[in-house]
């Protein structure tokens, strides 16, 4: 794509954010390096007009690392990273044994399951924002296509008991790479995802984009609600 391709997506309302320069695991570089891929990419993309206030972690790799969450936090208001299927705006209470009820919900993210640094992710949970990454997730499974549509409408339903008509308090947040015929690891079947797209228009979701995720004094929400 160019440009002048790009500018199109945002006006038919699509949002623009950022996801590095070169797409590097951003742990496995100089702190010199780490800047510019954070930094130089909202310049960049700043520099053609477009206003950019969310980034994403290529590869999901740094987000559990308190020097490059900084830099993060210091050029963007939301950040994005992937390993949960649904993201919880408020997380739910750790002694909460596991069962198949809340086998999708996240636990604070990584800071509160994984090290027990709770301080840290109350402070950056911004910034770890958590969504589904389609065909990471099919891979793992090892779903077919057909197996796989069935994970999405489960996980696309997952959210309806965290929320009502005026409070949201969960959502699923989708992520896709490459739609096309190639079975690449990051690459989902146009017709796979044209039925996901068909289930979510036909059940009437809503859809969000980044841009509405509020963060304020009341925690992380979508604005509104």
């Amino acid at each position: 794509m160019n440009w002048n391709n790009i500018q199109t997506l945002e006006e038919e309302g699509h949002e623009i954010g950022s996801h590095s320069m070169n797409h590097k695991r951003l742990s496995e570089l100089s702190e010199e390096n780490i800047k510019y891929e954070i930094i130089e990419s909202k310049r960049c993309l700043q520099e053609n007009e477009f206003n950019v206030t969310s980034f994403s972690f290529p590869y999901n790799d740094g987000d559990n690392n308190e020097s490059i969450l900084k830099i993060i936090a210091d050029k963007y208001y939301i950040a994005r990273t992937a390993s949960e299927p649904l993201m919880l705006f408020h997380c739910r209470n750790e002694n909460v044994e596991d069962n198949d009820d809340n086998k999708y919900e996240n636990q604070c993210h990584k800071y509160s399951t994984e090290n027990n640094r709770n301080e840290l992710q109350s402070y950056f949970n911004r910034y770890t924002i958590t969504g589904l990454s389609h065909e990471a997730y099919k891979k793992s499974g090892g779903y077919s296509d057909e197996e796989m549509f069935e994970q999405f409408i489960e996980i696309v339903e997952s959210q309806i008991k965290h929320n009502t008509e005026n409070s949201i308090g969960a959502i699923p947040i989708l992520i896709y790479h490459s739609i096309d015929y190639t079975r690449d690891d990051y690459s989902i079947n146009p017709d796979l995802f044209e039925k996901e797209m068909k289930y979510l228009f036909e059940n009437e979701y809503k859809i969000f984009q980044m841009k509405d995720i509020t963060y304020d004094s009341e925690g992380l929400h979508i604005t509104g609600y």
